[in-house]
């Protein structure tokens, strides 16, 4: 039984050397072109653990199947081990020195849409250059060469002659399987976290070579490809006319007339932005919710500027990532954040505020693995980055990271020796199930089945409002705007369909002692999305934002009123006039309130999420 588990070890050992082979060749084939110390380089091999631990744990399946066998039949198992080895190393090796060519052209790791490529092979060959195709070759030979050299040093090739009693072998085999199991299971997860892992774990330079050095290739590859089943290269959303869908974009993001009204005492403020989780506008009053759970929220929209008919445009934190930062609506089937070869090209609301001068910051008390956010974070050259591994360990957390009113004080504590200005985040996440917010009693209870995401509505709010008390005091406040918004609304008390209108409804408020006087207070009922926030902002600051074509200055009374939002193969609409959810799978409206489906609020809506999604598919 010490054989075979020791096996196993030896099998993972083998493929952590493979792919630090394949690191290794990448980083010195760029290294001319590398700007970070020789210390910054080679972290790549230390934060590349987890997705190469994910990787090989896959892999391991492969021997753990092969010793299982070895119990019933007698084979050579070392000679077998090798030959089913030989393919897995040599497709890995291919994928990596792929990409020593296809980053130098596309600044990206092999992913499916450069795969697709790779079904015409004549095309490839032709379009490559003779130097391309040497170093491809070489690059090949010298990693499997190294490879199958350091497998058969751990794994002598010499006939292993084991005689296991007939009444200890389905023991020994139970045994082993169970043993193994849970060792690649844990592996497959990246080890003991409550979050999966994912590309972001891998991410810690601002130079984003080496976050691509550090993600493993075949993780990477086979995520792009289960992101994108059967969409990479044909758009499932095509209903209209190329250019008849285009025109319609245009259209509906073209104000009656290119005006604003300017709220702000002073053009370049200080901006918070605080991202609410699962905030749902259902628990809020001045938007048609319920009141009881949101008593501070409230107190502050009776001197800010509340949108009360306000839209997130997915139900996922990742796609209110991208709504919010980049002004990129949400996709049905997948995430543009989640595929480090898109997200590079989106527009950044943080790089344009940087571009102003702004210091940059974002703070959450969980593992911004989730999702990816914190590589896209990363991309957008985010200044500093707090997230659960950063706190104390003393704090007290929860089974999702640290309480909300922790994340606050630390963002306080931060920002008093920040310099102005500043454009700082916080992701909160205390209303995010499990909700064990720290209430010793819940005191609230109504809310039916939704009870426990009520009262941890209660805790954050009031959480939110011992924030805004101290944050009065700071010297910063007055000259400081301050954003909140959710990241997307969830199942309230009031149970709505998950693909309703209702559902998807969110707070957006702007707030803050540097608003002009005769705004505050100001409700706003006009129809927008959390897509709308990059350029509203950009606007108020008079920096240009012609890069946000699906971001609307929300403070324009003259922008067309509507808001669009994702579920998973389909799109709602919501306009003054009405609303529509329609399946593409079931090729169905699950909801229509218009008078009939050619009307052109019907039309409008598709042509949105056609011209939308070929732009992600483009990118």
């Amino acid at each position: 039984m010490r054989e075979e588990l020791k096996a196993i070890g030896k099998h993972l050992l083998y493929w952590f050397f493979v792919f630090a082979v394949g690191r290794l060749i990448f980083l010195s084939y760029y290294f001319p072109t590398i700007k970070s110390g020789i210390g910054e380089i080679f972290a790549s091999f230390l934060y590349s653990f987890t997705l190469d631990l994910s990787t090989a744990s896959y892999l391991l399946i492969v021997p753990f199947l092969i010793i299982l066998l070895s119990y019933i039949i007698p084979i050579n198992r070392n000679r077998i081990l090798y030959i089913a080895a030989i393919p897995l190393t040599f497709i890995f090796n291919l994928i990596t020195a792929a990409e020593l060519c296809l980053y130098a052209e596309w600044g990206t790791k092999l992913n499916l849409k450069g795969l697709s490529h790779l079904a015409h092979p004549s095309e490839v060959f032709y379009t490559a250059t003779t130097s391309q195709i040497m170093i491809f070759l070489v690059a090949v030979s010298a990693q499997t060469w190294a490879s199958l050299w350091f497998f058969k040093t751990l794994f002598p090739q010499e006939t292993i002659s084991r005689s296991i009693p007939e009444k200890r072998k389905i023991p020994f085999a139970l045994f082993f399987t169970v043993c193994s199991s849970v060792f690649i299971v844990l592996g497959l997860r990246g080890g003991l976290r409550q979050i999966p892992v994912n590309q972001s774990d891998c991410y810690y330079s601002s130079e984003n070579i080496l976050n691509l050095a550090a993600v493993n290739s075949a993780w990477n590859l086979l995520h792009s490809i289960t992101e994108n089943p059967g969409i990479t290269k044909v758009n499932p959303y095509v209903l209209l006319d190329v250019k008849e869908a285009s025109s319609i974009v245009t259209e509906l993001h073209a104000p009656e007339k290119d005006t604003t009204i300017y709220i702000l005492k002073n053009a370049k403020p200080n901006i918070v932005l605080i991202i609410l989780e699962s905030w749902s506008a259902d628990l809020i009053p001045s938007c048609g919710g319920d009141s009881g759970a949101t008593r501070n929220f409230e107190e502050l929209a009776k001197h800010g500027i509340l949108f009360t008919n306000a839209y997130a445009s997915g139900d996922r934190s990742d796609q209110g990532m991208a709504s919010i930062f980049s002004g990129f609506p949400a996709q049905p089937l997948t995430t543009v954040i989640a595929q480090p070869d898109k997200f590079p090209k989106l527009p950044s609301l943080v790089k344009k505020m940087k571009e102003q001068g702004y210091h940059t910051s974002y703070y959450f008390g969980g593992q911004l693995s989730y999702g990816n956010i914190k590589g896209y974070m990363m991309s957008n050259e985010m200044d500093r980055i707090i997230e659960l591994d950063d706190f104390d360990g003393s704090i007290p957390t929860g089974k999702l990271g640290v309480h909300d009113e922790h994340v606050y004080a630390r963002q306080l504590e931060e920002l008093y020796n920040t310099k102005q200005p500043f454009f700082s985040s916080i992701f909160t996440s205390s209303t995010h199930s499990p909700f064990d917010m720290p209430l010793k009693k819940f005191p609230i209870s109504w809310g039916k089945n939704e009870n426990p995401y009520v009262n941890s509505m209660y805790y954050a709010d009031s959480c939110l409002g011992d924030y805004f008390r101290k944050a009065a005091l700071q010297p910063w406040f007055d000259n400081t705007l301050f954003v909140l918004v959710s990241d997307h609304s969830r199942n309230s008390h009031r149970n709505w369909e998950f693909i309703s209108p209702m559902y998807h409804k969110i707070p957006i408020m702007l707030y803050g002692k540097v608003l002009k006087d005769e705004y505050q207070g100001m409700k706003i009922d006009r129809i927008i999305s959390q897509n709308d926030i990059s350029k509203t902002l950009l606007t108020q600051l008079r920096v240009g934002s012609k890069e946000f074509t699906w971001s609307r200055d929300a403070l324009n009374p003259f922008q067309k009123p509507f808001a669009y939002y994702s579920f998973i193969n389909g799109l709602g609409w919501v306009t003054p006039e009405g609303y529509y959810t329609y399946d593409y799978d079931l090729k169905k409206y699950y909801h229509n309130t218009y008078p009939d489906q050619q009307t052109p609020e019907i039309m409008n809506g598709k042509a949105y999420l056609q011209v939308m999604f070929q732009q992600y598919l483009d990118f």
